[in-house]
């Protein structure tokens, strides 16, 4: 079962308007069977706690990525929690697209 806020395939995002992935969070969110894929994640009012507690509630019985990660802030809770810089090959498989990428990512994984 997808996790709430999960994206949708063909969901068109709008800068400034992502969805809501959590309360008071929005972003991008793929919950695939290889691993929970976050590509975009901001808080809708920053220093409140909200992103870090949103990652220490994703389960930890799913490997969970975050693509290219740039905030230090966001770096910072992820390190804290764990997570490690990775390189994984990503391609969009489902588009058609035979050509995966290396992109750095932070990962944690199942446990």
């Amino acid at each position: 079962m997808p996790l709430p806020g999960a994206s949708r395939k063909g969901a068109r995002i709008v800068p400034g308007h992502e969805p809501e992935i959590a309360p008071g969070i929005r972003g991008i969110l793929f919950d695939r069977a290889d691993g929970i894929y976050i590509p975009l994640i901001r808080s809708v009012n920053p220093d409140q706690g909200v992103v870090s507690k949103f990652v220490d509630d994703l389960p930890t019985d799913r490997k969970v990525i975050f693509p290219c990660v740039m905030s230090p802030a966001l770096e910072h809770i992820l390190t804290k929690r764990g997570f490690k810089f990775k390189v994984i090959e990503l391609g969009n498989e489902d588009e058609g697209d035979p050509e995966p990428v290396a992109v750095e990512c932070m990962v944690r994984e199942a446990t």
